[in-house]
């Protein structure tokens, strides 16, 4: 059954809701969102409109927001065959504020330039590379899956992540986004470290995690003030719109390198 996942907004500062289906494993859940002033402290959003309904002079859909939906249907992983691995160079991790468009090179890139806030650990409808790039800063591991994925294998990616251990910082800490033009299946990214594939092998990405988990500039467990399309952690899947999350916080962040 489709589940429906609301923001709450003060009366007065609403424009008409958009409607929008993300595939979850074997679900598919209804994000329903209200859009609102985006300096309004009431308010929760758990996913983003198209960036042509928004105006927020302070939210990123127009700068960093991509199309996160499957839109070659035809799109299937190729073979199985061993995971690939890739190292890169460390560009840095300045903080860039917004309206400062940021872009990279790499696509995924594994390090570099990225948003003065990093993003709620857990699930995301979609993710910006600009947010989640701070997280990996901060020692997490970042999922990504071509949007057209199938969704069995992207609920194996979910159940691989929500069955980590936890650690002496508290949860596991990960982050699970479609990624547009993802060529594999599914990436597996550190800091500065990827694995790519297109069929689970759990015993490569255990290794991978054992051994590039935590190893980041930082090292914080901390929850992140970026909350936009959050869906979930390990826990368990939305059933209600998220709470303690202001959407743009980088307004006032106090967040440095």
């Amino acid at each position: 059954m489709a589940a429906q996942v609301a923001g709450r907004a003060r009366a007065g500062r609403c424009r008409p809701p958009f409607d929008r289906t993300v595939r979850l494993g074997t679900a598919t859940v209804m994000l329903l969102t209200t859009l609102v002033a985006c300096n309004d402290p009431y308010v929760n959003i758990p996913f983003k409109p198209d960036p042509s309904l928004w105006t927020g002079a302070c939210d990123d859909s127009a700068v960093d927001w991509q199309n996160a939906a499957c839109v070659d249907l035809s799109w299937q992983p190729s073979a199985c065959a061993p995971l690939a691995t890739q190292d890169s160079a460390d560009l840095g991790h300045t903080l860039v504020a917004l309206p400062t468009p940021l872009t990279y090179a790499d696509s995924p890139p594994l390090s570099g330039p990225h948003r003065p806030d990093w993003a709620r650990w857990g699930e995301y409808a979609f993710l910006p590379a600009q947010r989640w790039l701070y997280n990996l800063e901060i020692g997490g591991v970042v999922v990504l899956y071509n949007p057209c994925t199938p969704a069995s294998l992207v609920d194996g990616l979910r159940q691989f992540l929500r069955n980590q251990p936890d650690d002496d910082g508290g949860r596991f800490r990960w982050l699970l986004t479609p990624y547009p033009n993802l060529g594999s299946a599914f990436a597996f990214l550190s800091w500065r470290h990827s694995i790519a594939g297109n069929c689970l092998d759990t015993a490569a990405l255990t290794t991978f995690v054992q051994k590039n988990y935590r190893h980041a500039p930082e090292d914080s467990a901390a929850a992140g003030a970026y909350g936009y399309a959050w869906i979930g952690d390990s826990v368990g899947l939305l059933t209600g719109p998220p709470t303690g999350t202001v959407p743009c916080a980088d307004a006032s962040s106090g967040d440095a390198d």
